[in-house]
């Protein structure tokens, strides 16, 4: 468990609104890099709506299934998952309100080459912070200090397995109902600045 009173969250590729809101009002706030990387959840993956439904965004790790420690975890660039992630982006996204304000910056960082999945995840970050203006160091733990029991299910990042207080606008209201706790990707592109 983290000390006192700081919040350790896991580090998200792209995370999702509920993540975000933690991190922005919780005083004390750490990426926990030291555990150990777990499968299927947002540490490697975001969740976007599409005219389909929910869609994930996976990137992909080298050594498959078997990683280690999360800051030691390496991104395969074997198949082009950044311009498979930007295609699906701008399809689910074009006709929202803001995509074409952010999505050159968005190309920016997801076209540059990480080697490790923690600083892909770090970028997307600070940039999200950027769009936001909220200009704070991204604070990461030096060693293992552990999650809270809750933010280790993956269940409590899903989308809509939060019930989101304030819905807004999504690109496919008319056809789908409201998707809560995608990837704060959806919420940029529909809010913009009010996010």
């Amino acid at each position: 468990m983290p000390p006192n009173n700081a919040l350790n969250l896991p580090t998200a590729y792209a995370p999702p609104i509920r993540w975000m809101a933690l991190f922005l009002f919780h005083p004390q706030v750490k990426l926990e890099l030291w555990e150990n990387f777990q499968r299927a959840t947002i540490r490697n993956r975001c969740a976007i709506v599409t005219s389909q439904g929910v869609q994930q965004l996976t990137i992909p790790l080298q050594g498959g299934r078997h990683q280690g420690v999360i800051h030691e975890v390496r991104i395969s660039y074997a198949e082009d998952w950044p311009k498979q992630h930007l295609k699906a982006l701008r399809t689910a996204y074009s006709k929202s309100p803001f995509y074409e304000f952010l999505e050159y910056e968005l190309q920016q960082v997801l076209t540059q080459q990480y080697e490790f999945l923690w600083e892909c995840n770090a970028a997307v970050i600070n940039m999200f912070l950027d769009w936001l203006q909220y200009r704070v160091p991204l604070p990461i733990t030096s060693h293992y200090e552990g999650l809270q029991p809750v933010f280790q299910s993956k269940f409590f990042w899903e989308p809509n397995k939060i019930q989101q207080k304030l819905p807004y606008n999504q690109v496919f209201d008319e056809s789908q109902p409201f998707v809560g706790n995608l990837s704060a990707l959806d919420l940029f592109f529909n809010v913009g600045p009010e996010a």
